[in-house]
């Protein structure tokens, strides 16, 4: 293939994905604080000429992660550390993350950890959330419940699978539908810097969906008898001020029930809404799109299992949730 045509694909690639996550992530990013629960160090550092080893592992009690500049100053060859200052680059699957360490600081706690069955909890700023986002490393798959507890009405607790730490083929696997990868390929290291592995450690992140139209006060974990680093908490406000609902005659769907398809007839240009379903847990699902023209979206919905979904079309201007069910 011709160079300049390829390079001129990675450039038009490129700018494509960044415009799906200014697009994603244009609302206020707000990086929750958490210091009140965490109890751990995951992470060596080096400051000082002084090695802070990390105080528990993040796959057992032996291995543990590493910053560039300890790794550096260790002579470690091909380590893999995380970097100095604890942030993360948006991509097109998250914002930009600021996880809770930092090289410069060598005692201070890093994460929310445990190996024994318990929960913890933790407070958010008070604020409508399209997205929230939460951070682990995790010694094995694990059943986790999520309580989100709001200003009004009642909390709602969703079932979250937490992958394993070296889980390297999850983003495949329909358990983990709303998982992503935060930071992969990770080395990991003993207390005394000895590289244990080339980089197959993952921090992981799982994409929730709280209630958009009800303001969210905290979260809380709770988790069965397994090695769990939490490493943090990223929310992506709802700006409801500026939401008007859909009306009824503006929007409809059908079949409904679906089989193999569903219509979406509305009044908004393709290139003006995003389109999500979310199940009955509020996970969310993926789809393609058979047809996405001016007037009609047709959905595919043959991927999904028989139950109750939830469709949402969201813009600039308007927001609509539509029960759709698929047979």
């Amino acid at each position: 293939m011709n160079p300049m045509l390829l390079k001129t694909i990675k450039i038009t690639v490129t700018f494509m994905l960044c415009l799906v996550a200014e697009n994603l992530f244009s609302a206020e990013v707000i990086n929750i604080d958490v210091s009140s629960i965490l109890n751990s160090r995951a992470v060596t550092t080096y400051s000082n000429s002084t090695f802070y080893p990390w105080t528990n592992g993040t796959d057992n009690a032996s291995n543990g992660y590493i910053t560039y500049t300890a790794a550096m100053a260790a002579n470690l060859k091909s380590p893999k550390p995380l970097p100095d200052n604890g942030f993360i680059s948006m991509t097109d699957k998250h914002p930009d993350v600021q996880l809770n360490y930092n090289n410069a600081e060598n005692v201070k706690n890093q994460t929310c950890f445990y190996n024994t069955s318990g929960s913890f909890e933790f407070q958010v700023p008070q604020k409508y959330y399209s997205k929230m986002m939460l951070f682990f490393t995790s010694g094995a798959s694990a059943n986790l419940s999520v309580t989100l507890t709001y200003s009004t009405g009642s909390p709602v607790t969703k079932p979250v699978t937490v992958p394993k730490y070296d889980d390297n083929t999850f983003e495949t696997n329909a358990t983990y539908v709303n998982w992503f990868y935060l930071v992969k390929d990770v080395g990991k290291f003993s207390l005394t810097n000895v590289q244990k592995s080339p980089g197959n450690h993952n921090i992981n992140g799982v994409e929730l969906l709280p209630d958009v139209n009800r303001v969210l006060v905290s979260i809380k974990v709770t988790k069965p008898n397994n090695w769990l680093n939490f490493w943090g908490a990223t929310g992506v406000t709802a700006d409801n001020t500026a939401i008007n609902e859909i009306s009824a005659s503006a929007i409809s769907i059908y079949p409904n029930p679906s089989i193999d398809v569903l219509n979406v007839k509305t009044s908004l240009q393709p290139a003006e809404c995003n389109i999500s379903i979310v199940d009955i847990s509020g996970k969310s699902m993926k789809f393609s799109i058979l047809n996405y023209q001016s007037g009609l979206i047709q959905i595919n919905t043959r991927q999904l299992k028989g139950g109750i979904y939830f469709l949402n079309l969201k813009s600039t201007n308007y927001n609509s949730t539509l029960k759709f069910v698929k047979q």
